[in-house]
């Protein structure tokens, strides 16, 4: 079940057997998930290596890698892959 963390990244990974986030561990944000649940709807969310766009909204529901919800910026962030996944 994907969760959004205080640190504003989907869970991406388990800590304790709890959701959490891999990129920001081990900060107290990325092990304790948001109260807030935002409205992605009119949101974009960009590559963060490529010019790929989808809506925030999309990232969210097909669980977009990396999704990471960014209220105070213009745009929100994931990664499409376009690096490879090593």
């Amino acid at each position: 079940m994907k969760v959004l963390m205080e640190c504003g990244h989907t869970s991406n990974t388990k800590f304790d057997d709890k959701p959490a986030c891999v990129i920001c561990f081990p900060k107290e944000e990325a092990m304790r998930i948001s109260s807030e649940n935002p409205d992605l709807r009119n949101r974009i969310a960009k590559c963060i290596y490529c010019p790929k766009t989808m809506t925030s909204e999309t990232a969210w529901e097909e669980n977009a890698a990396f999704f990471s919800y960014r209220p105070d910026k213009p745009v929100d962030t994931y990664y499409c892959g376009c690096e490879g996944w090593d």
